[in-house]
């Protein structure tokens, strides 16, 4: 029996693939998508799943009170008001965002356990590392 296709659902595309279209999902702009080459190769899905999380909170917020949470944190610095814009993200459904980031997460985590720390070579299995 072969294993590749169960393992394909954790595969490097696969969720190269998954969070291009969350971040799709929550308009977010592509210069502000999470990149490669700026995090290690080991930790760098779970890093993008905190991102989506904390882009999906910045969206609910911008639809909620029509301005984003670093919008009024300044207001409330330079105690000037801030105008309520209508947000693009006022018709996405957050709770379905929410459910797919919580699957991402786990796809990514799934793939750090076996991809990236049981099939690496390079590093060594040991009672001090297990943990992590």
């Amino acid at each position: 029996m072969n294993g590749s296709e169960a393992k394909r659902v954790f595969a490097e595309k696969t969720l190269a693939e998954c969070s291009q279209h969350l971040y799709t999902m929550l308009d977010v702009p592509r210069a502000e998508w999470m990149k490669r080459d700026m995090h290690s190769p080991i930790g760098y899905w779970p890093k993008v799943a905190a991102d989506l999380k904390q882009k999906l909170n910045v969206a609910r917020a911008d639809a909620e009170f029509g301005t984003s949470i670093d919008d009024e944190y300044m207001a409330d610095m330079n105690d000037e008001p801030t105008p309520t814009t209508t947000t693009p993200t006022a018709n996405i459904d957050f709770d379905t965002i929410a459910s797919s980031i919580s699957s991402f997460e786990w796809l990514a985590h799934v793939h750090e356990i076996f991809n990236a720390i049981l099939m690496n070579t390079d590093l060594l299995l040991s009672w001090g590392n297990i943990g992590r």
